[in-house]
């Protein structure tokens, strides 16, 4: 679990802004002073339900890892096992529709990526309205606690 500290920009309609410095979650990892990643600077900005926070509160949250690793494998993943099922399903199948299985095993690859492109898009829209992929608050100090 890697714990990141936030401040509160922004609290509108139920929904806060949370500015992150994005070198707090590099700190804690073994790559950091090799890594690219680090010459981002620019902060990043998460939204995230109201608990009652107010604009400069300071907030320490994680990120579950499950559905980050399920979403990596989607995103990654199914693209690469469907383009592979597609090509053996149009070598396997093709050969009835056209003598070559080369071009067979093409079709059926990039059918089996417009597929895992469909299926992705169907996970997306239902993460966008799960609060799986929130971030979980550890503690909230408000202002005048500082």
């Amino acid at each position: 679990m890697n714990i990141e500290k936030g401040v509160i920009v922004k609290v509108r309609n139920g929904v806060a802004v949370l500015e992150v410095d994005p070198l707090n979650a590099c700190r804690s990892c073994a790559s950091r002073h090799s890594c690219a990643s680090m010459a981002m600077t620019a902060k990043r900005k998460i939204r995230v339900r109201d608990h009652d926070f107010l604009p400069g509160d300071i907030v320490e949250f994680y990120f579950r890892e499950q559905p980050i690793l399920r979403s990596s494998f989607i995103v990654y993943g199914l693209p690469v096992l469907m383009i592979v099922a597609g090509m053996f399903a149009g070598a396997a199948l093709g050969h009835r529709f056209i003598d070559d299985g080369d071009l067979a095993s093409g079709i059926g690859g990039l059918a089996g990526f417009g597929i895992s492109l469909a299926l992705s898009s169907l996970y997306s829209r239902r993460l966008s309205v799960s609060s799986s992929c929130e971030p979980e608050i550890l503690s909230i100090r408000h202002l005048e606690q500082h």
